[in-house]
Formats: C-alpha cells, sequence, structure tokens
C-alpha cells in the first residue's frame, strides 16, 4: 500500500491574525489543489488525514467544499481518508459528530470518514492505528510544564500501547517528525500551513509511504511550497513597541530633572528623541495632543 499522509490542515473561514493573505479560502484552496496533485504524481491508492481538518466544528458550505472542489477538479483520482479530530467536533467530543462540518465532509463523493473512533480519537485504517491527540516524538521533545503534571504521551509510549503494530499514525501535535525503534514506527505529519505566529519559519510538510505490515516501510517527506511572504508577526511587534514606548515614557518620569512643568512639552521632547515607530509618533501626536496646541 501506498498512501499520502497529512493531518491538522485546520481549514477556516476566519483568516488567522498571522496571515496575510488577500483571499484566504483561495490559499486553502490552493493547498488541498497541491497535497491532490502530489498524490496523483506519486500514484498512491490513499490520502490519509490524521485529524483536525477544520479548525472549529462550524464552517459554511464552501469550507467544507474545498477538499471535495479539489477531488473533482482532479477527477476523484484517490479517496480521501479522513480521521476526527478534536477541533473539528463540538466541545471536542466523538458524540457531537452529527450536524457538524466534519460530517457533511463525509458525505461527499470521495471522502471516507472514520467513524468507529474513541473518546480518546483513537481509530483505524486498512490495519493501521490513527490517534489523534497531543503525542510528543520523544522525552526530550516534553516542554518542562507538561512533565511537571506527569500526564503526557511521546512515541515510544505510543510504540508500548500498540505491541502489535509496527505502524503507528498520529495528529494534533503540529510538527512533523517520524520516530522509529526496532523497525517499528510512528509517524506525525504537522501542520499544513502556518497559522500562528509561533510557527512562522517553519516548513510544513506530507509524508508519501510505501508500507505493508512487517515487511515494507518507506517514507519521503514532501515540502508544501514555502508561505513565508504570506506571515507577519506585526500584530505582536506592535504590542512591544507600544510596550517599549510606555516604558520608555515611565522610565522618562522617574527622572524628574529631565521635565519641564508642561507635560506635553515632556511628550513632545520624548518622541524626538525616541526610536518607537513614525506611524506611533504620529497616533500620539493626533489622538492625544491636547486640542489647544
Amino acid at each position: 500500500m501506498k498512501f499520502l499522509n497529512v493531518s491538522d490542515i485546520h481549514l477556516d473561514i476566519k483568516r488567522p491574525i498571522c496571515r496575510t493573505d488577500i483571499d484566504w479560502v483561495q490559499s486553502q484552496q490552493e493547498l488541498i489543489d497541491y497535497i491532490i496533485s502530489v498524490a496523483v504524481f506519486e500514484k498512491v491508492d490513499y490520502i490519509i488525514d490524521n485529524g483536525d481538518t477544520f479548525d472549529v466544528a462550524t464552517q459554511p458550505t464552501k469550507i467544507v467544499d474545498i477538499i471535495p472542489t479539489a477531488l473533482e477538479k482532479h477527477g476523484y483520482p484517490v479517496p480521501w481518508i479522513c480521521m476526527p479530530g478534536n477541533h473539528s467536533l463540538p466541545y471536542h467530543q466523538m458524540k457531537n459528530l452529527p450536524g457538524s462540518a466534519l460530517q457533511s465532509l463525509g458525505f461527499m463523493k470521495g471522502v471516507t470518514l472514520l467513524t468507529n473512533c474513541s473518546d480518546e480519537f483513537e481509530g483505524s485504517f486498512a490495519g493501521i492505528p490513527i490517534v489523534h491527540r497531543l503525542i510528543f516524538p520523544d522525552l526530550d521533545a516534553v516542554p518542562w510544564y507538561i512533565k511537571d503534571k506527569g500526564t503526557f504521551e511521546h512515541a515510544g509510549i505510543l510504540l508500548e500501547k500498540f505491541p502489535h503494530h509496527d505502524l503507528i499514525l498520529t495528529g494534533d501535535y503540529h510538527h512533523s517528525f517520524h520516530f522509529e525503534k526496532n523497525g517499528r514506527h510512528v509517524v506525525n505529519p504537522g501542520c499544513m500551513n502556518i497559522q500562528d505566529v509561533k510557527m512562522i519559519g517553519y516548513q510544513p510538510k506530507f509524508a508519501i509511504i510505501e508500507y505493508e505490515p512487517n515487511t515494507i516501510f518507506n517514507i519521503k517527506w514532501v515540502d508544501i511550497p514555502d508561505q513565508i511572504t504570506k506571515t507577519t508577526n506585526e500584530h505582536i511587534t506592535k504590542v512591544v513597541e507600544s510596550e517599549e514606548g510606555i516604558n520608555a515614557i515611565l522610565a522618562t518620569l522617574e527622572n524628574p530633572e529631565k521635565l519641564t512643568m508642561k507635560f506635553w512639552d515632556d511628550m513632545q521632547n520624548y518622541l524626538e528623541k525616541s526610536n518607537i515607530k513614525q506611524e506611533l509618533k504620529e497616533y500620539i501626536m493626533n489622538k492625544i495632543r491636547p486640542r489647544a496646541l
């Protein structure tokens, strides 16, 4: 069997704050088109989606239609196998699947929704376990604040939980990894595009896997075209600059010898000497300056 493995696409009508795409829906459509075009080129038998296909449980029709539209465009060349994820379900519970965007997607031509999943988001396809919850690649990758709680899983633990399987697919962890131990494998594709400022600079990718139980395992990673020009951290830097400006003003107020008896004169003097961006200076001038001046 040969399949293309994706996860954590997080299709959504709302453009993330760190994105600058003029048409966010079209950008997501192009992403899915690219995935399916590679599936066609690689002649895979399936596309296996490890979960969190949607960012939230309710989506308008044009978002639900993104995957079916791409499949139709290519002539339904390969089945899309969809594992439920917590983001795609109301209140993150399998019992709330009815009426969700994910259920609607499962009714579409070319899509098979795995409905035999547990509340721990464990399912399977073609004898391969699929687990959609936070699985770290190894113990070193577990953040200290999670280690302190003592409740976490990593790929080695997952192999112990499924001792009779030599391949396990996972989702929810947004960085791609392949963990191998004694000829057994855990594959996590990571997120398919950048939707969080913390991920700016990360290279999204998916996997092409050739697999036969206990005999064949080959994996090839495929980078998704770089989206760095469509991401920004400006909303963060503006906050930082504003805080720096406020802190500098407060520091000035702590040195009375630098002050006059006129607040606005002191403010102007500070602005002229500061490194604050011109647009912030102009905002202060226009919004804070006394009307009488």
